[in-house]
């Protein structure tokens, strides 16, 4: 009898822990599927409340900008994305990447792994980092700034303040999971 109920015992043990570990995922956001993106030096901590397909996107473009491939980062665009204000460049986002590198010195390779690893904002299916983008700068909290000037100079965060809003790099991943824009400006 005895060893029935210690049987028992750890068949019940065992339901709960089962249960606890499956309901921490659901309430998560985290699938649970075998297929979640491996977790390596190459890939971002998950970010918590992003739907699977939203961070497999956000992961698979951390990894082609981290392979500094042009051709790899054009990939993971949509057939609607939009990188310029100003149309279409020649040779398309690809031109663009390399126009802008040349002309701003900075490289979209070292900004868009940076943008990734900031906080999210979501709105109506779409979600942008950094979350900042969609705040206004008087209610810019101590936590944004604080963010902001992880890739921002203290200048550049006052002249954004200032304009009304921010408007360097921004990017954005709707919940069917296509990237749909890498813009800076207004």
């Amino acid at each position: 009898m005895r060893n029935g109920t210690i049987i028992v015992i750890l068949i019940s043990l065992a339901l709960i822990t089962a249960f606890s570990v499956f309901n921490f995922y659901k309430k998560s956001n985290i699938p649970v599927q075998e297929n979640n993106p491996p977790l390596t030096q190459d890939t971002l901590p998950l970010q918590e409340g992003l739907p699977f397909i939203v961070e497999a996107k956000r992961q698979a473009i951390y990894t082609a900008a981290l392979a500094r491939d042009y051709d790899k980062l054009n990939a993971e665009t949509s057939t609607d994305f939009h990188y310029s204000f100003g149309g279409e460049y020649k040779d398309g986002f690809v031109g663009f990447l390399k126009l802008s590198e040349k002309d701003e010195g900075e490289s979209a390779f070292d900004i868009i792994p940076t943008l990734l690893r900031l906080p999210y904002t979501s709105k109506d299916g779409l979600y942008t980092w950094p979350s900042v983008f969609t705040t206004e700068p008087s209610k810019w909290t101590p936590e944004d700034i604080t963010m902001m000037k992880t890739f921002l100079t203290d200048k550049q965060i006052e002249d954004y303040r200032q304009y009304g809003g921010y408007v360097y790099y921004r990017m954005g991943i709707t919940s069917q999971g296509d990237w749909t824009f890498y813009l800076a400006g207004d």
